[in-house]
C-alpha cells in the first residue's frame, strides 16, 4: 500500500508540473526498495541562461536522524523514527545522472541539506530551450508510520 501511494505522489506531482518526466520503476517489495531509472526533460521558461539545477530528494530525509525532517519528527514527538534501525528509515543512492549523449554530469549533495541535490550541467540551458537528463537511483521506503507522515505533511501545509 505505500509504495502505491509514494509512486502515487511522485506521478501526479510530474502530472502538474512544466516539466516531462518519465518514471521507469522496478519494485523489491520483500526490501522495500525501489529501482528507478528517471528522464527529466529540464524546460527553461525564464530568461536566464541556466548552469544547474537543484532537486529536492524529500526521501533521503529520512536517512538521518539529524536531518531537518528527524528533527521535525522530534519536535512532533514521533519517536519511531528516532529508534528505528538505519535500514528501516529510507534512503537514496544515485547511481548516476547523464545527459542525453550519456556523457556523466556532476552533483553534490549538501551534508548540511541532505534532502538536496545540485547538478552542475554539462551544457547550459538558454532560455526558452530544453535538456533531458536521465537519472538511475534506488530508494528505501521509510518504515515510518504512514498515518504520521500524512499528518505531518497536512500540518505543514496549513
Amino acid at each position: 500500500m505505500k509504495i502505491k501511494v509514494l509512486l502515487f505522489l511522485v506521478l501526479s506531482y510530474t502530472c502538474f508540473s512544466q516539466h516531462y518526466s518519465r518514471i521507469n520503476v522496478r519494485v523489491n517489495a520483500d526490501n522495500k526498495t525501489l529501482f528507478i531509472k528517471q528522464e527529466l526533460v529540464y524546460n527553461n521558461t525564464s530568461n536566464d541562461t541556466i548552469n544547474s539545477i537543484v532537486l529536492n530528494d524529500w526521501n533521503n530525509a529520512f536517512s538521518s536522524k539529524n536531518s531537518d525532517l528527524g528533527k521535525r519528527f522530534s519536535d512532533e514527538f514521533i519517536r519511531a523514527f528516532h529508534l528505528a534501525k538505519e535500514d528501516d528509515r529510507g534512503y537514496t543512492k544515485i547511481r548516476s545522472i547523464v545527459d542525453d549523449n550519456f556523457k556523466n554530469i556532476n552533483w553534490l549533495r549538501d551534508e548540511n541539506q541532505i534532502d538536496v541535490i545540485k547538478i552542475n550541467l554539462n551544457h547550459s540551458i538558454s532560455p526558452n530551450t530544453k535538456q533531458k537528463l536521465i537519472l538511475t537511483y534506488e530508494v528505501k521506503i521509510p518504515m515510518i508510520d504512514l498515518q504520521s507522515l500524512v499528518l505531518i505533511m497536512m500540518a505543514n501545509c496549513i
